[in-house]
Order: structure tokens, then sequence, then C-alpha cells
């Protein structure tokens, strides 16, 4: 959400210092990210032996494809960085579609917190 909110501020004020921030915040979550489906795997393996529930398989699908988006976003905004590979311009297009991108993110990250909700407090669905 911090990273999408950086987006938007970057959008409606046109300061690339908020897409730098939004940036960053998408590189220390798919990091962030990474970590935890590891931690989850290893988790859903030793605690529930590989249960073959549907809550189990939404997280894994659903988390898997946050990495992907993530890392799409990753490298979409790599191109951007300056400095790092030179400066390019957000064009629409790619405005349009990184910030589509977040707000898929968004989403995704809610419904795989409230999955895991569901697992934490003992809910059978």
């Amino acid at each position: 959400p911090f990273a999408l909110l950086m987006q938007l501020i970057y959008i409606g004020l046109g300061n690339f210092l908020f897409f730098y921030a939004g940036y960053f915040a998408v590189l220390v979550a798919l990091v962030g990210a990474a970590g935890a489906v590891v931690t989850g795997v290893l988790s859903w393996k030793i605690n529930y032996n590989m249960q073959k529930r549907p809550v189990f398989s939404t997280k894994k699908s659903f988390s898997a494809a946050l990495l992907l988006l993530m890392l799409a976003m990753a490298l979409m905004g790599s191109k951007y960085m300056d400095g790092l590979l030179g400066i390019e311009l957000l064009s629409s297009n790619s405005t349009t579609l990184y910030t589509l991108l977040l707000v898929l993110c968004t989403f995704l990250m809610a419904i795989i917190g409230y999955n895991g909700g569901k697992i934490t407090h003992g809910s059978q669905a």
C-alpha cells in the first residue's frame, strides 16, 4: 500500500522522488515476500503436514502470482532509475501499467493475509 500511495502522489504531483520511494518500497517488499513464502512453505510442511486444503492452495497460487508481479514491477522500475540505467521518463502507458500492477498487488496481499488469518485462527475453510 505504501508503494501505491507513493505512485499516486507521483502521478498527481509529477515529482519523480515519489516514484523512487515507491520503487524502493517494492524492492524491499519483494525481498520480504520471498522470505515470507519460504518460511510459509516450511511452516506448511512442518506444522500442517502439507495438507491439501483450499486455503493453502489459494495462498500458494496467490503468493506465486504476487512474487511474479513484484518481480515484473522491479524490472519495469529499474528502467527508470536515474544513475543506474540512465534517465528515461515514464510514458503514460508505462505509468498506467505500473500503477495497475501496484493495485493488483495490494489486492493479492489482502487475500493472502486474509487466508493466513483463516489458518492462524483455526478456520476450516
